[in-house]
């Protein structure tokens, strides 16, 4: 994922992404000692993992690829769309059944799911974390799904890299 983040700019303001030399990290730390160290010009990695480079003032992060910007240590910084790059790519997380679950099973877990995203508790791990928020019930996160296939594949195959 990070691998097309980083690109995405690059491929969305018509610059010739062979003409980037990406180096691939076995994790942010390894990527992050590489930019703190010189070795790296820029990183794409997700807000979390920046926050507390950001508060020490080792980094400056340049934009973020969310719809919208971002709030705590990162509110100042503006999103590629306001910068004039029509670019957006969220790094999120799910939580997935199995194929066959029943109905019953997967109105349960959309309930839960979603009585938990509104509880205090999973606000304050959700802010401490410097991540955002943005639950999607079953139907609506495969919607997601199918349009991040969609916008992953149009990336793939713009940096000739799909199969």
């Amino acid at each position: 994922m990070y691998h097309l983040v980083s690109i995405l700019p690059a491929y969305k303001t018509g610059i010739d992404h062979k003409s980037i030399k990406y180096v691939s990290y076995d994790g942010t730390s390894e990527a992050m000692t590489a930019l703190l160290g010189g070795n790296a010009d820029v990183l794409a990695t997700d807000a979390s993992s920046v926050t507390q480079y950001v508060k020490a003032g080792e980094v400056k992060v340049l934009a973020v690829a969310s719809p919208e910007r971002m709030g705590g240590e990162l509110k100042d910084v503006p999103t590629m769309n306001e910068l004039g790059i029509d670019a957006e790519f969220m790094i999120w997380r799910g939580i997935f059944g199995p194929k066959e679950m029943s109905e019953d099973a997967l109105s349960y877990w959309n309930e839960k799911i979603q009585q938990m995203v509104e509880t205090e508790e999973w606000k304050t791990a959700m802010t401490s974390a410097g991540w955002e928020s943005d639950y999607k019930n079953s139907e609506d996160f495969k919607q997601f799904l199918d349009q991040q296939n969609d916008q992953i594949a149009e990336l793939l195959n713009a940096l000739d890299m799909a199969k």
